[in-house]
């Protein structure tokens, strides 16, 4: 499936998207967005997580990146949105 190709996600609490592992709401929708031919932005706070989720994204093929993400601070979301645009 195509119906997100050349579009950006930028999924907030989604480190636990490790396939084999115990995934969450995040995890899960950023897996299902790429399926359907987007490109994701996981972000968390949980960074060894998150990284290990990326790599695996994109050694599956797709195009992720990881970026950690406290949604309580504004200053990372500036830097955040401005990496997924």
């Amino acid at each position: 499936m195509t119906r997100f190709q050349g579009k950006v996600a930028l999924i907030t609490g989604s480190a636990a998207a490790v396939r084999g592992e115990q995934t969450g709401f995040g995890g899960e929708t950023a897996w299902r967005f790429l399926a359907e031919g987007g490109r994701v932005v996981i972000t968390d706070i949980q960074d060894e997580m998150g990284e290990r989720a990326a790599e695996q994204m994109r050694h599956e093929g797709y195009e992720a990146a990881y970026m950690h993400l406290d949604v309580t601070e504004e200053k990372e979301w500036h830097s955040v949105v401005a990496a997924g645009v």
